[in-house]
């Protein structure tokens, strides 16, 4: 153990409960743990603060209480949590930009050399940041190979980019900071070599580290590059994220309410946005179209289809009839704002409705400034999307075409980025305009449907 290092650390900690309350009392709760394996940089699962002490000690004061601040910051706002099946790297970055601007506004210190900033990304969520940036490794691994060469670090294939190389250009379009290959194989059940942007590789027992998307085995975290990270709290499960998530949102409380005491009742701007990030539900666009479809069947009762489980207790009563919905629109907006990985990922839960039997007839609509492909599926077709389009943005001809060719459909769902003024007339059927894109401008895009109902869908991954 460094006692320098340690040391140092206590110090920024005590530093902060005086200068920045909320970052203090938070970062109070963790253990500090030295980690040789992890270079250059520290990395939180929400029980401990895994630090390399070579790291810790190259940094200036101010700097080290920004890294501090920046991992309380990431375990406040649930992003050690969040990640589900997404890649660890790419997760990493994208919180880190969903922080890092409101701690350099908030003049926590001084953020060390390659910290994460951008201001595109201002009032994003996690969620909605690694969104873009999965789309942009995407549009960047279907370029020509010769149009890379020198210019991409790391070649992926599209739905599964590789972590930039080092030096080499990322995703994102910033200088990439990781070597981007998976680590090797960890030893006896110690962290591989597995890395990402902010020291978040997970390890497995003897599995390389670096996990992408999956859940984290093990309890420490790989090497890494950059100023911080998180990973996977205890043993990486469900339950271990849910305990970790409920633990976290209470203490946060009981930060937010010193922080309050300590500047006189108000709590500062940076903290308001981050604690509104925390409580956001984020969304699922799968869940969301599935509860859609779903709002829209009918059901009945009927004694010829009973209640099998009450039947061996001596009662007999009717059973549910579900009435699936007879004919459902799906039109997409194609007008560039949306590739064909969007789409599919998007359509998952549209064709699964009709794959179960919940919808009888499928049309899908593909259109930008008018209908430029039709395809009409009925329940056990074999559904290929095949989707035509690039041009402008209108709702008009659509529209015309769904009252001409589809009075009988129970309801209309239109994918777009609602970035149009020429909506047409009312079809006639309950219209819902799947939106996506970026959350800030939702509000704004909602309010110029002059019929139908507006539901944000997220960014499209």
């Amino acid at each position: 153990m460094n006692a320098a290092a340690e040391l140092r650390i206590r110090r920024a900690r005590s530093i902060l409960l005086q200068t920045a309350t909320f970052y203090g009392t938070l970062a109070l709760h963790l253990q500090l743990v030295e980690a040789p394996e992890i270079t250059q940089t520290m990395a939180t699962n929400g029980e401990c603060l895994a630090y390399c002490a070579d790291y810790v000690l190259n940094l200036s004061e101010p700097e080290l209480l920004f890294v501090v601040a920046h991992e309380v910051s990431h375990l406040s706002t649930d992003h050690h949590v969040r990640m589900g099946r997404r890649k660890l790297e790419d997760w990493n970055k994208a919180a880190d930009y969903a922080i890092n601007r409101d701690l350099v506004a908030a003049r926590i210190g001084k953020a060390p050399e390659g910290v994460l900033l951008d201001s595109q990304y201002d009032g994003m969520g996690a969620e909605e940041i690694y969104s873009i940036l999965q789309r942009k490794a995407r549009k960047a691994a279907e370029k020509p190979a010769d149009n890379q060469s020198g210019a991409q670090g790391g070649n992926a294939a599209p739905g599964g980019p590789q972590a930039p190389g080092k030096g080499a250009p990322g995703a994102d379009g910033k200088p990439g900071d990781a070597a981007g290959a998976p680590g090797a194989p960890g030893d006896g059940g110690k962290p591989g070599a597995g890395a990402d942007a902010n020291g978040a590789g997970k390890p497995g027992k003897g599995a390389p580290g670096g996990n992408e998307g999956a859940p984290g085995q093990g309890d420490k975290p790989g090497a890494g590059h950059g100023i911080g990270g998180i990973y996977a709290p205890g043993d990486g499960s469900a339950a271990a994220a849910a305990e970790s998530s409920e633990t976290w949102k209470i203490r946060t409380a009981q930060a937010v309410a010193v922080a309050k005491s300590a500047n006189a009742g108000s709590l500062p701007g940076h903290l308001a946005r981050m604690m509104a990030e925390a409580s956001a539900p984020a969304v699922d666009y799968h869940a969301l179209l599935a509860d859609l479809i779903d709002s829209r069947i009918a059901s009945d009762y009927s004694f010829m289809k009973p209640n099998r489980r009450l039947i061996g207790m001596g009662y007999y009563l009717p059973g549910q009839i579900v009435d699936g919905l007879e004919h459902l629109v799906f039109a997409v907006d194609t007008s560039g704002s949306i590739d064909q990985h969007m789409l599919s990922n998007c359509a998952t839960q549209i064709i699964a409705a009709l794959e179960s039997g919940k919808v009888q007839r499928l049309t899908v609509i593909f259109a930008d400034t008018h209908v430029k492909r039709v395809q009409e599926f009925e329940a056990g077709d074999t559904i290929k999307l095949d989707a035509i389009g690039g041009g402008g943005t209108r709702f008009d001809d659509t529209m015309r075409w769904i009252s001409d060719n589809a009075p009988d459909a129970t309801a209309a769902i239109y994918l777009t980025d609602m970035v149009c003024n020429h909506f047409g007339d009312d079809p006639g059927l309950p219209v819902y305009w799947a939106i996506h894109g970026d959350s800030r401008r939702f509000d704004q895009l909602a309010a110029r449907a002059p019929y139908g109902q507006a539901l944000y869908i997220g960014r499209l991954e």
